[in-house]
Formats: structure tokens, C-alpha cells, sequence
């Protein structure tokens, strides 16, 4: 996910998820849809008591999440991975 200004998270690099953190509003987050196991990597927002995803990128949209919807964990580190480093 990269963004125009602010956090970006480069194509190439590996994020360690921590499941079964609580994730609060602002955090970054994997979620899944249930039915599918589809998986997404976005930024989890809280607003008006309502849960959102959103990209960071402007180009997708940013989904609400309902009971169709899980949270698999809290996005703790980011980094680029040795192999790209040598």
C-alpha cells in the first residue's frame, strides 16, 4: 500500500501481523472476508461507531466492515527483507 504523502508500505516489503491485538482506530490491519478467506491489508479507521478499511491507496475503496468480515491481526513491524538488502 503506498500513499501519496504520509505511510507508505513499499511492494517488496513484509509486515509481521500479530493476531488477536486489538486494533484501534488509525492502526494497520489484515482482515478477511469470511465466506471467502479473501485477505486485505488496510487501515483500520473508527468513525461515527462505524468500522471502516481503508486503503491507502485512493485508487480502491474504502469498505465497512460488517459480520461478513474478520480482523485476523494488528500490523506490529514493516521492513524490507534481507534478500533485498545483499
Amino acid at each position: 500500500m503506498t500513499a501519496q504523502g504520509g505511510v507508505s508500505f513499499t511492494e517488496g516489503m513484509v509486515i509481521l501481523v500479530a493476531p488477536g491485538f486489538d486494533v484501534e482506530n488509525g492502526h494497520y490491519c489484515v482482515a478477511k472476508m469470511i465466506d471467502t478467506n479473501e485477505a486485505t491489508f488496510k487501515q483500520f479507521i473508527w468513525d461515527s461507531g462505524r468500522a471502516y478499511l481503508k486503503p491507502l491507496n485512493p485508487a480502491f475503496s474504502t469498505v465497512e466492515v460488517d459480520d461478513a468480515w474478520q480482523i485476523v491481526g494488528k500490523v506490529v513491524d514493516a521492513k524490507w527483507p534481507r534478500s533485498v538488502l545483499l
